[in-house]
């Protein structure tokens, strides 16, 4: 059996938050993560339309991505934060 040890006075923060120490290695801020959101083809235009709160006819969608028709099914249920 395999045990982590863990300073208390100066933890790993790779073992006791991996999500923040990710965030912090990678130099993500929330700034950047939504500038790459919004140049992903995928889910850019997903988040575009979130955040006007306006979403598209379908034959606005129609020919998008499978990623993208799928949000665009899931609007009403979808937050951005």
């Amino acid at each position: 059996m395999h045990h982590r040890v863990v300073n208390r006075r100066n933890p790993n923060l790779k073992v006791i938050a991996p999500n923040v120490w990710e965030i912090l290695s990678l130099g993500w801020t929330n700034e950047s993560l939504h500038d790459a959101q919004l140049k992903d083809p995928s889910i850019g235009p997903a988040l575009a339309w979130l955040e006007a709160a306006k979403k598209p006819s379908w034959s606005g969608v129609e020919s998008k991505p499978p990623m993208l028709r799928t949000l665009w099914t899931q609007f009403d249920s979808v937050a951005a934060e």
